[in-house]
C-alpha cells in the first residue's frame, strides 16, 4: 500500500511564515515606491522617478505579484515617459520616450491580466496607444485598441478623475474643429470637478493622487484653442498654484497672459 506524503505541521508553518513575509515585504516596497513617486511627481525629476520605479520593480519581481504592484509600477513608468516627453526637443518618437512607453504598456497589460476592471490602467493604455498613431495606417492598426481601452476605462471608472482627464486629453489631441475641442472641454471639466471632490478627502500616506495639475493645463490649452484666452490664462495660473514647476502651465501662461 502506497503511503501518502503529508507536509509536516512544522513545514507547513514555515511555508506560511515565508509566504506571509514575502507578501509583507512586497507591500512595504510598494508603499515606499508610492511615497517616492509622490515626491518625484512634485519635483518632476527623472532620477526621482527612476528611484520610485526601482523600488516597486523589486515587488514586481517577486512570485505572485499583485495587480496593485503592476498598477503602481505602470503609473510610475507612464510618468517617466511623460517627464521625458516634457523635456526640450523631445517628441513621441524620442527613443527614451518610446522605451518608457513600451515598458508601461507591458506593465499595465499585466495589471489588467490580474484585474480587468482597473480603469486607470485602461485609460493610460488608451493614451499610450494613441501616441503610436502617426498616420492613417497606424490609426487603423491601433484605433480599435484605443477605443476598447477608453470604453473599458469609462465602464469601470466614469467617476474617476484620472480617467476623465486622460479621455479629455486624448480628445484635445485629436480635435480638428470647434466641436472636437468642446467635447474635450466637457470631459476635462468633468475631471476638474471630480479632482476637486477627491481633494477634499484625505489621501492617506501610501496613496498618490496624480493628474490634477495636468488636467488644468489641458483645460487651459483647450480654452486657448477655442479662443478663450482669459479663461485659458486662469487655468494655467491655477495649474501653477497646484504644481509651481509645471513647464506646460508656464508656457501656456506666457502665450495667454498678455491678453488678460
Amino acid at each position: 500500500m502506497k503511503r501518502r506524503i503529508v507536509l509536516p505541521l512544522s513545514g507547513l508553518a514555515l511555508f506560511l511564515v515565508f509566504s506571509g513575509t514575502a507578501l509583507v515585504a512586497s507591500a512595504s516596497e510598494v508603499n515606499k515606491g508610492v511615497r517616492e513617486f509622490r515626491e518625484a511627481y512634485a519635483s518632476w525629476n527623472a532620477d526621482a522617478f527612476a528611484q520610485a520605479a526601482g523600488t516597486v520593480s523589486k515587488a514586481a519581481a517577486s512570485d505572485g505579484a499583485s495587480a496593485e504592484v503592476y498598477h503602481w509600477l505602470g503609473v510610475i513608468q507612464f510618468h517617466q515617459m511623460l517627464q521625458k516627453r516634457s523635456e526640450s526637443g523631445s517628441s513621441a518618437s524620442t527613443p527614451a520616450v518610446v522605451k518608457f512607453r513600451e515598458a508601461a504598456i507591458e506593465t499595465l497589460t499585466r495589471a489588467l491580466q490580474k484585474d480587468a476592471k482597473d480603469a486607470e490602467a485602461h485609460a493610460m493604455l488608451g493614451t499610450m496607444m494613441g501616441m503610436k498613431v502617426d498616420g492613417m495606417l497606424s490609426g487603423l492598426r491601433f484605433g480599435p485598441s484605443i477605443s476598447r481601452h477608453q470604453d473599458q476605462a469609462l465602464a469601470h471608472g466614469t467617476d474617476n478623475p484620472r480617467v476623465q482627464y486622460l479621455l479629455g486629453a486624448a480628445k484635445y489631441h485629436t480635435a480638428k474643429d470647434k466641436d472636437g475641442f468642446e467635447s474635450a472641454l466637457k470631459s476635462l471639466q468633468t475631471a476638474e470637478r471630480l479632482f476637486e471632490t477627491e481633494n477634499k478627502e484625505p489621501a492617506g500616506e501610501e496613496n498618490a493622487r496624480w493628474g490634477y495639475d495636468a488636467c488644468l493645463v489641458f483645460l487651459g490649452r483647450t480654452e486657448e484653442a477655442l479662443g478663450n484666452r482669459e479663461k485659458a490664462a486662469g487655468y494655467f495660473r491655477k495649474a501653477l498654484s497646484v504644481r509651481p514647476n509645471d513647464d506646460g502651465a508656464k508656457e501656456g501662461l506666457k502665450r495667454t497672459a498678455s491678453s488678460t
